[in-house]
């Protein structure tokens, strides 16, 4: 049997490729065609295999910030690109159906795993902390209550750091100094959390998102005595749960943290860059 060239591969994989992951073919052009064409036979296999490794590797996960546009322009750009043959090779075609069903998978992830209630957000953030020590799930949960489950504004440098007030303002310029260009300041307030308040200096890229977070220790809170980093004779410490990394140090009467979904070792020499600066400020306020 040979296949329908009037109904060509392009037609069948579009056709199989709208349907959801719930539907059955009803096309009979389609299922004919299939039949018919061990090529496409293998190529629906291969995006059925793609589409089952990507929806276990997602169950259970929380897209990164900005991601979902990401790929969204990603594949923009792609369509816009000129093909060389009216087929796409293999290759192609599993990593379009890739970035299509990330697509799907953020959407569906994002609806049943992030936490869409204040309650929820805070059961998720316990959840978390109570995977690190107590003194990380400080800087921790103030991150995740504050910049991760939010919509950030778009204001203008000035307007968004004045909410620092004058003492802590140059903390959103050291940070913005020591990051890639790649980031934006979305955040620059004082805030609290579960009753305690918070200095926070977040910024984002499409796909990154990383807080300075201060507080003032409260008693018996401090890192621990060994172990860590030193960076500019300030003792670093650092640890990590699932994407999010915490690194911090402490002064006389506050814990600084820097928390991300950066690589470990990302984290950890941001924080290193930082905490000279950092801490003459927190110094300077403290001395008054």
């Amino acid at each position: 049997m040979t296949a329908d060239r009037d109904y060509g591969c392009r037609q069948a994989l579009e056709y199989f490729e709208a349907l959801t992951g719930g539907e059955t073919a009803s096309d009979a052009k389609a299922q004919e065609h299939l039949k018919a064409c061990s090529s496409c036979a293998s190529e629906l296999e291969l995006r059925s295999r793609l589409r089952a490794r990507l929806k276990a590797a997602v169950r259970g996960e929380l897209p990164m910030p900005g991601l979902h546009d990401r790929v969204r322009a990603t594949i923009r750009e792609r369509e816009r690109a000129p093909r060389s043959s009216w087929l796409p090779n293999r290759v192609m075609l599993a990593a379009a159906a890739m970035a299509s069903l990330c697509i799907a998978a953020l959407v569906v992830t994002r609806s049943n795993i992030a936490p869409s209630t204040l309650a929820a957000q805070d059961e998720f953030i316990g959840a978390m902390q109570a995977r690190v020590a107590a003194v990380f799930g400080v800087g921790l949960g103030d991150h995740l209550h504050c910049s991760w489950f939010r919509t950030f504004p778009s204001l203008p440098g000035p307007e968004l750091t004045s909410a620092l007030g004058g003492e802590y303002a140059p903390l959103a310029k050291i940070v913005r100094d020591q990051v890639p260009d790649r980031f934006r300041l979305v955040i620059a307030h004082r805030c609290s959390y579960r009753g305690r308040r918070f200095v926070h200096v977040s910024m984002k890229d499409d796909v990154n998102l990383l807080s300075l977070v201060i507080t003032d220790k409260q008693a018996g809170e401090s890192f621990p005595a060994s172990g860590g980093t030193v960076a500019g004779g300030i003792q670093l410490h650092h640890a990590g749960v699932d994407r999010f990394q915490v690194s911090g140090f402490e002064t006389a009467d506050q814990l600084v943290f820097l928390v991300s979904d950066l690589r470990p070792d990302e984290n950890r020499n941001l924080l290193a860059a930082l905490a000279p600066d950092v801490n003459r400020v927190l110094d300077s306020i403290r001395k008054g």
